[in-house]
């Protein structure tokens, strides 16, 4: 998705309430900085070409059943209206640190960073080679 307005909060089901009033920039601000941060300490995403922000996630399903993993971010972080968005969603897919190196490759895919035939092989990949936990 290309941003092309203000970020804001958004009320499904009530469009009257979805101004954007209610996020203040400090608020925007440091959840920016986290999101950048969170991107830096994580090394799927060391020697990227292109600033990232990002966050990862988990929700638990059972005890029985590996969680559900997710990621998050944007590109060319440090633009007040990103360029790309991207959410990425693996069920009962054990790390969040998967996700995070898929929607890095979007991101790469994207920007043209990397080869997409080297991305999108019609193989499943080997995720997780980097990975230190959620």
């Amino acid at each position: 998705i290309k941003a092309k307005e203000e970020p804001r909060l958004w009320y499904p089901g009530n469009p009257d309430q979805n101004t954007g009033d209610d996020i203040s920039d400090n608020t925007w601000n440091l959840l920016h900085q986290g999101m950048i941060a969170m991107v830096q300490d994580m090394s799927q995403f060391n020697g990227m070409e292109i600033s990232m922000a990002g966050k990862t996630g988990t929700a638990q399903q059972s005890e029985i059943h590996p969680d559900h993993v997710l990621f998050v971010g944007f590109a060319r972080s440090y633009l007040k209206y990103p360029e790309i968005a991207v959410a990425v969603r693996i069920a009962n897919g054990y790390s969040s640190a998967y996700t995070a190196e898929i929607g890095r490759d979007i991101v790469k895919s994207y920007y043209k960073i990397s080869d997409s035939d080297k991305l999108v092989t019609g193989k499943a990949a080997q995720l997780g080679a980097v990975t230190a936990g959620d």
